[in-house]
């Protein structure tokens, strides 16, 4: 199969899981966001752009379980209330996602293809 053919399944398929996540998790933080990509990235999972309101994931994520998905659009979107990875930010993601921590061991079995 052509690998671009395949990428840009496994980028459709994604950007609808995020999307369902990112319309659920906005109205429960009450928290929304201008716009979201998706794109091949060596070393992490996603990131968020505080002041552009933009979140970015990996395409990698295609192959993660859904609960890793939803972890990483999650634990991006607190970053709204909670810049950094401290105690508040941990206790944030136990009160919204209370499985965070197995959902985050999820993704580990998921092969970061390009790194």
């Amino acid at each position: 199969m052509d690998i671009l053919l395949l990428e840009s399944y496994y980028r459709q398929v994604l950007r609808e899981k995020i999307q369902t996540y990112i319309n659920q998790y906005e109205k429960i933080l009450n928290e929304s966001i201008q716009s979201f990509r998706i794109q091949k990235m060596k070393r992490i999972w996603g990131s968020c752009n505080i002041a552009k309101r933009t979140l970015l994931f990996n395409l990698e994520l295609a192959k993660a379980p859904r609960k890793g998905i939803e972890y990483v659009v999650v634990h991006e979107l607190l970053h709204f209330k909670a810049r950094h990875h401290n105690e508040y930010f941990r206790d944030l993601l136990s009160l919204y996602l209370p499985n965070w921590q197995r959902a985050k061991a999820s993704l580990k079995e998921t092969y970061l293809e390009y790194s």
